[in-house]
Parts: C-alpha cells; structure tokens; sequence
C-alpha cells in the first residue's frame, strides 16, 4: 500500500527555497513550519486482521538419552575370617607363665625367668593362632542394578511457517504458535520521498 502527498512535498520544497531568499526571522518561521509538515509525514503504524492461508509446523529432531535401569541376581563368593589369636596369644602367655614359674621356682631370678616365659608363650601362642585360622567360604545371591542408557530420535514442533493474506499481498513469517483461521498484524504505512 503506498500513499503518497505531492502536496505535502511541494510544499516542503517551497518552504526551503523561501528559506533560502527571505530574511533570518522569516526563515525560523518557515523552518518551523517545515518541521511541523515533516511531523506529519511520519511513518504511522496499524494493527489489521489478516486471513491465514496456511500455518505448517517446522520440525526439529532431537536425540535423548533415556536411562533404564536393568537388574539381576549374582551370586558372589563371601570369605569370612575367624581370628582367634587373641585367645590363643593369652593361653600361651598363661602356660608360658607357669611353666618359667615352674623352672625358675629355686631361682632368685624367677621372677626374670616367669616373665620371659610369658613372653615366649604369647609369641607362641599367636604363632599357632595364625597358623591354625579358619576361613569359612561361602556362597550368596545379591542384586547387581546397573543404569544403560537409550538415544531415541523424537520429533517435536519448533514453530509453525505462517503464510497470511493483507489485502492482495501475501507475507509469510514464523510463530512460535499455530495462529488460526486469522491473525493480528502490525503494519507500517510510511510515504515515499
């Protein structure tokens, strides 16, 4: 759509030339009148329904990592340790202790020979404590969960490609929405130089 005022530019040039020959005062005058014609000559906007032809939606693929979680039942060998070093360190500190008592008994020094004998009965002791430890193996079912993840393709609209009518002019343009059987635009009307 375009209007155009030959009067209205006509106007503006006669106005500059009479800028041009009359005095400052008379100039001013006329300046400021040419700014007010110039005022009104700018663009004006519009809002109009226009006929939508057609809306088509724009889409876009995008892959995602979907997680599933997959279990299952393993069986898992257990090793359990039985220590009874502790025992077995003051069974041998406790006969260590007798039999020096025992041998350092017409002794001055049996006290010596008592202590050295429980010494050497705990180092004993504990020495066939490790050699006599048990291990009791067996087995048990436990569950094992382990996460995988999936990539899936899914389609989803963007957008939607809007071809709309204004008149006899045909636009067309991208909305984020599906607009219906018609929509509100904004025009610009604006006069050519």
């Amino acid at each position: 759509m375009r209007i155009q005022s030959e009067g209205s530019i006509g106007s503006l040039l006669m106005l500059k030339v009479s800028l041009l020959k009359g005095s400052l005062l008379k100039g001013a005058v006329l300046l400021t009148a040419a700014l007010t014609a110039a005022t009104s000559l700018a663009a004006e906007n519009m809002e109009v329904t226009a006929k939508v032809i057609s809306a088509t939606p724009i889409i876009e693929t995008v892959t995602e990592r979907i997680p599933h979680e997959y279990c299952r039942q393993e069986r898992v060998k257990v090793v359990e340790r039985k220590d009874n070093s502790t025992g077995s360190t003051v069974a041998g500190a406790v006969v260590g202790g007798v039999l020096g008592n025992v041998m350092g008994h017409h002794s001055r020094n049996r006290d010596v020979i008592t202590g050295v004998g429980v010494v050497t009965g705990a180092i004993i002791g504990n020495e066939v404590a490790k050699g006599n430890q048990r291990e009791d193996v067996y087995y048990t079912t436990e569950q094992v969960c382990e996460i995988e993840y999936e990539l899936k393709d899914i389609e989803r609209v963007s957008g939607y490609r809007v071809t709309y009518e204004v008149g006899d002019t045909i636009f067309e343009t991208v909305r984020p929405t599906n607009p219906g059987e018609t929509m509100q635009v904004r025009m610009t009307i604006q006069p050519l130089p």
